[in-house]
């Protein structure tokens, strides 16, 4: 619902506070003093941080996949900076290698529903320079699969998680590689 006051739509976030507080380094060793929390992004601020966040520091559109999102911003607990923001969707149907590793048929993954157990790292966005310079991206797609997201899965769908998958946006030029 809009009635013309845009803080009910950011509740209250600006895009200039969210700028301020990205983690930045002083030294270069200040990666080592990180404690990542995920915030899930449940309600309007988070929400709006989330967007911004994503929008502003990744060069894809900022599109969502049909179906279950869960959207969580990576913070430092100690400075509360963002470290940058993941989204874990409803995994694809057909995933060719996913199924053969797994040893998946059709009918496992919808009759018997265990295609609602697995989860894509649709978005793993790190800010910057934690992304390039500290690897940011690998870290925060280990945190895809970490117990904060099962939770939230299960509380949010019903379904215990039990794999996550992600593929890379730009093939072999990735946060992935190396």
């Amino acid at each position: 619902f809009f009635d013309g006051d845009s803080d009910n739509l950011t509740g209250g976030v600006t895009l200039e506070s969210v700028k301020h507080n990205i983690w930045i380094p002083s030294e270069p060793n200040d990666y080592l003093k990180l404690e990542p929390i995920l915030q899930y992004a449940d309600k309007p601020h988070h929400v709006a941080a989330w967007n911004m966040l994503r929008t502003f520091t990744s060069s894809m559109l900022n599109n969502s996949n049909i179906g279950r999102n869960l959207r969580f911003i990576v913070r430092d607990k100690i400075t509360e900076k963002y470290l940058g923001v993941i989204c874990v969707s409803s995994a694809f149907m057909d995933l060719t290698p996913r199924d053969n590793c797994i040893g998946w048929s059709k009918k496992v993954k919808t009759e018997q529903k265990m295609i609602n157990h697995t989860a894509i790292g649709s978005t793993i966005v790190p800010v910057q320079p934690l992304g390039y310079d500290y690897l940011g991206g690998k870290l925060l797609a280990l945190l895809t699969i970490s117990e904060d997201i099962a939770n939230t899965w299960e509380k949010e769908y019903g379904y215990k998680l039990a794999a996550v998958t992600t593929t890379s946006l730009y093939g072999s030029f990735s946060q992935y590689n190396s």
